[in-house]
């Protein structure tokens, strides 16, 4: 899966950022055995740490920040 990427304020500096999140994929357990897969869990791939100051971003919240902003861009 691809990153979805966009720019995140560092809530320590206020630092615009680009970031990237592969959102995950959730498991698929009913069916035949062999259409069944694990979850693929969400991870951020570039981005976790504020160039500028150091800070460590909170996943959560940048997770949180992609599916509004993907949500968004669907309704569109």
């Amino acid at each position: 899966m691809r990153a979805f990427n966009f720019f995140y304020t560092c809530p320590n500096c206020e630092h615009d950022q680009e970031v990237g999140v592969i959102p995950g994929i959730p498991a698929k357990i009913s069916g035949p055995p062999e259409s069944c897969y694990p979850e693929e869990p969400a991870e951020v791939d570039s981005g976790g740490v504020c160039e500028e100051c150091g800070f460590e971003f909170d996943e959560a919240k940048l997770f949180e920040k992609a599916e509004e902003l993907i949500r968004d861009s669907m309704d569109e």
